[in-house]
């Protein structure tokens, strides 16, 4: 059977592979007892695929991209490979674990809480200098080895990211290669506003628009919504995670991509 390989972060790794983290917890006690599918569960099943997940919330990029190259053995003819790009400003940070006795990895980024294991001015030094150019275009050329790789192995790959600026960047002849799914509606649809009665949310920036932007107007919504607040998490609801697997699942098929 065919496998669906996905990569990414926590918008892609799902709630259901980490039920440790708090509000997952929360939701799920807020629903009585289990939680629904996510996007990939039901595009696996829509594609008759076997799924294979190897995301992970709070991945960097180059930490993604690691992971495609450890697992890059497992891709075979007419498998998929979906990637979710993140946040550039997410490092990794080598440092010594007393538990582990040895030194390992711990992930890092713009949150002020993740300055556990180095100095606050460190933290914020480096996820500043991670937004600038270069790192976006060092994704391209990541894009650039990981799709030459899938003609020589003959698997298909294709992109997306949560991220304002990935997509965004990219010139119009690379965007309209059909790789980077939705692209063509994240350029087209207003922004979404929320409120919850006492702050409002603008779901992108004036100038830019992010794939969720188009969850959103297809009527996905996040855990918070779905909960009418009661759970403060901005990760797609049931009805977001469905949301996503319609469009993506209506992007491959009729752009006759699988």
């Amino acid at each position: 059977m065919r496998t669906l390989h996905l990569f990414g972060d926590s918008f892609t790794e799902g709630h259901n592979l980490d039920l440790t983290f708090p509000p997952y917890k929360e939701w799920r006690k807020y629903r009585g007892g289990g939680l629904p599918p996510c996007w990939g569960d039901l595009l696996s099943e829509k594609l008759n695929m076997t799924l294979s997940n190897r995301a992970m919330g709070g991945m960097s990029n180059d930490e993604i991209f690691n992971t495609i190259c450890r697992y890059s053995d497992q891709f075979q003819k007419d498998d998929i490979v979906i990637i979710n790009w993140t946040y550039p400003q997410r490092f990794q940070w080598a440092f010594w674990s007393e538990e582990k006795e040895r030194y390992t990895w711990i992930r890092l980024g713009a949150d002020p809480r993740d300055g556990s294991v180095i100095s606050e001015s460190t933290r914020t030094e480096i996820a500043l200098n991670r937004i600038l150019s270069p790192y976006i275009d060092r994704i391209y050329e990541y894009e650039h080895f990981i799709c030459e790789y899938s003609k020589s192995k003959k698997f298909q790959v294709y992109f997306w990211s949560a991220d304002i600026d990935i997509v965004n960047d990219l010139p119009s002849s690379r965007l309209n290669n059909r790789k980077y799914i939705l692209h063509k509606q994240i350029d087209k649809l207003p922004p979404k506003i929320l409120t919850d009665g006492k702050h409002i949310h603008i779901h992108r920036t004036e100038m830019k628009r992010t794939i969720f932007d188009v969850f959103y107007e297809f009527g996905g919504c996040t855990i918070a919504e779905e909960t009418n607040f009661e759970v403060g998490d901005n990760h797609l609801g049931e009805r977001g995670h469905f949301v996503q697997y319609e469009l993506f699942y209506k992007y491959l098929t009729e752009n006759n991509l699988i």
